[in-house]
């Protein structure tokens, strides 16, 4: 009884084997070349940036209400989150004479 089983489970793999048809391929897309470059260069009270080879991540978890509220306040004054972070660091030092 143990063989018929085993054999009947082998002759239903093999057959779903034959029966499974391959996923088509998807053509990558295609690189579009830019001919632009990054015109300026943002002096943030000793930070500079140019475009973004420049930059560094800076990963860090904050609750979603401080979050909601920096973010509130960046786009109130007109400035990315960037420009807030690195604008608040710098009153920072200068408040506290480094």
């Amino acid at each position: 009884m143990r063989y018929c089983v085993l054999s009947l489970f082998r002759y239903a793999n093999k057959s779903m084997r034959k029966a499974a048809t391959p996923m088509a391929k998807t053509p990558r897309p295609k690189k579009v070349e830019t001919t632009e470059k990054p015109t300026s260069v943002i002096n943030l009270t000793g930070f500079e940036k140019q475009g973004s080879a420049a930059l560094s991540s800076l990963n860090f978890r904050v609750p979603p209400a401080f979050h909601r509220e920096f973010k509130l306040y960046a786009v109130q004054n007109g400035m990315s989150m960037v420009d807030l972070l690195q604008k608040s660091f710098s009153f920072l030092k200068k408040q506290r004479g480094s």
